[in-house]
């Protein structure tokens, strides 16, 4: 029986970002621990940016606020500016 449209985890559904087998993987065990997995991940994260974990405070600010950009300006001639904006590493 086919996978209902749109089945993120229909056989050669790749999404908009093409083949991603690890996220695919994480997302089903998630919805079949229902959630719980995922809570105990965030419970963790938490924990570890409480004890002043740095990558953990990263990550919780960039889940919460975006990632920061990092404007880039150049001048090209002596009327005009062109400024570049990219996601910070």
């Amino acid at each position: 029986m086919a996978a209902p449209k749109g089945n993120q985890f229909a056989k050669g559904n790749k999404g908009p970002h093409g083949d991603r087998p690890w996220a695919d993987a994480l997302r089903r065990a998630i919805v079949q621990s229902d959630g719980k997995t995922l809570r105990r991940l965030a419970d963790a994260i938490v924990a570890k940016a409480a004890d002043g974990d740095v990558g953990a405070l990263k990550e919780i600010g960039d889940r919460l606020d975006g990632k920061p950009v990092q404007a880039i300006a150049a001048q090209v001639d002596s009327t005009i500016t062109v400024v570049i904006n990219k996601l910070a590493d």
